[in-house]
């Protein structure tokens, strides 16, 4: 591909794709400056391969999963940047973070580990119900009984925790 029908390519997706790809990035993070890098980043894998994504079926896919990428990969070297400071867990400057860790582990509390792992293969991951049947050594069917199994588990016993918190606000509104 000549450099002048590279750049054309290029500047066209920038021009179509960039705020685009910044409000996703930036709803994801919270960080203007920060999703602007990832997106800048993205522009640039682009370019570097332009010429193998010149016919692709769905730049625009392609664009949001490469952001999605960078902003994952640049968050990990973002995130070494952070102390730990007032004894508050701060991965990325948001104590979002805390929170989803904390979630995490009482979601961990709830169901056994091979059930948190599945969940985090399927939903996380992105791996499919086949990929986890390899993994797990059960079958296809059987990966998707066992992860409605484990939504409705963890649904149960979110509901029965907020019902808890329901009935204790009511008493002392009510008491």
């Amino acid at each position: 591909m000549e450099f002048e029908a590279k750049d054309k390519f290029v500047k066209e997706l920038f021009n179509e794709k960039y705020e685009t790809l910044c409000y996703y990035v930036g709803k994801e993070t919270g960080d203007k400056a920060f999703a602007e890098d990832v997106v800048q980043e993205t522009f640039l894998e682009l370019w570097r391969k332009a010429e193998d994504l010149q016919d692709h079926p769905n730049l625009s896919g392609w664009l949001y999963l490469t952001a999605r990428n960078k902003m994952l990969k640049l968050g990990k070297k973002k995130s070494q940047l952070y102390p730990v400071e007032d004894s508050k867990l701060i991965v990325t400057g948001k104590e979002k973070e805390y929170e989803e860790i904390e979630f995490t582990e009482s979601m961990k509390s709830l169901i056994s580990e091979t059930e948190y792992e599945m969940l985090r293969d399927y939903y996380v991951g992105g791996y499919s119900a086949a990929d986890i049947a390899k993994k797990y050594r059960i079958k296809k069917g059987g990966v998707r009984m066992r992860i409605s199994r484990i939504k409705k588990k963890l649904g149960a016993d979110i509901l029965k925790g907020w019902i808890l918190f329901a009935i204790c606000v009511w008493e002392i509104f009510n008491g």
